[in-house]
């Protein structure tokens, strides 16, 4: 039993004075399916509060990157790079999962795959690798990028409104609304998933484990993460080598590495846990 006479009570306007109702709102979503009891948890509102504040980040970043960009602007297919698919595919699955969530009343999932997408896809693999895109890239690619921002972004404001209303209204009257005729993101139409190429998905999905395996030997060699490499060897049977080749840009670029090798015979020092028979070396 919770009672203030038994010290275990937790004011509502507690936690909100000091978390913000958006923080708790997501907390609770996340915290159990629908009809459970819920143990409250100080741990769970402040991972709640950490998602936001990546959040708020994440949108700094989209907005000082669409400063020059034109929501009207067609972006030609062929700009559009493997990385770019990738989360553009993703983000169709995110939305018809979240939607199928809340037609099941299953906040719980629904919320947890946007924190999921929105922290690990979006801000921690996808916007690390278009940084350099969007500061100095051609025309086309650039335009890519920014599109690709603009469009993620906003499709997560939407959904994520039903679980935070307050910094989704936020983002959305600062980034958006000049440009869009919705008075709030939360009545907004709610957006319908749309058909993608799933080779695509694939395709990017190897540049980006490629990426972060990369980065995480890195890390672990003390080298930091802004320093530029002299050159990365990477090893990879003919079915990946291809896909990398044509990646070697958004690699290179978002590693910081002078030159990357693609070798298909040989193996390297490490390797991408998601493709083990891609190995790499990196030479310091």
């Amino acid at each position: 039993m919770v009672h203030k006479s038994y010290g275990n009570y937790v004011s509502l306007m507690e936690v909100i004075g000091k978390y913000g109702a958006d923080a708790f709102r997501l907390w609770a979503a996340m915290s159990a399916a629908t009809g459970s009891d819920v143990r409250f948890s100080w741990e769970g509102v402040e991972y709640a509060r950490r998602f936001l504040t990546k959040l708020w980040n994440a949108a700094r970043f989209v907005n000082m990157a669409l400063r020059d960009f034109d929501p009207h602007y067609k972006v030609g297919e062929h700009d559009y790079r493997d990385v770019d698919t990738w989360i553009r595919g993703l983000l169709e699955e995110l939305t018809r999962r979240v939607t199928d969530c809340l037609e099941e009343f299953d906040f719980m999932g629904a919320a947890s795959a946007l924190v999921n997408f929105t922290w690990h896809r979006f801000c921690d693999h996808y916007i690390e690798a278009v940084k350099y895109r969007v500061v100095g890239s051609d025309e086309g690619s650039k335009r890519a990028a920014q599109r690709t921002l603009y469009d993620v972004l906003l499709r997560l404001l939407q959904m994520l409104s039903v679980f935070t209303p307050h910094i989704a209204e936020e983002l959305y009257q600062r980034i958006y609304a000049k440009h869009l005729g919705w008075e709030s993101i939360t009545t907004a139409p709610w957006p319908k998933p749309q058909p993608y190429d799933k080779e695509s998905v694939e395709r990017g999905n190897i540049v980006i484990s490629t990426i972060a395996a990369i980065r995480r030997a890195k890390s672990e060699a003390g080298i930091p993460l802004s320093a530029r490499l002299p050159k990365v060897t990477i090893y990879a049977p003919p079915n990946y080598s291809e896909v990398l080749e044509k990646n070697l840009d958004d690699i290179a670029g978002t590693l910081r590495v002078a030159r990357i090798e693609v070798l298909s015979r040989g193996r390297g020092a490490r390797k991408v846990a998601e493709y083990p028979s891609i190995t790499f070396t990196l030479h310091v």
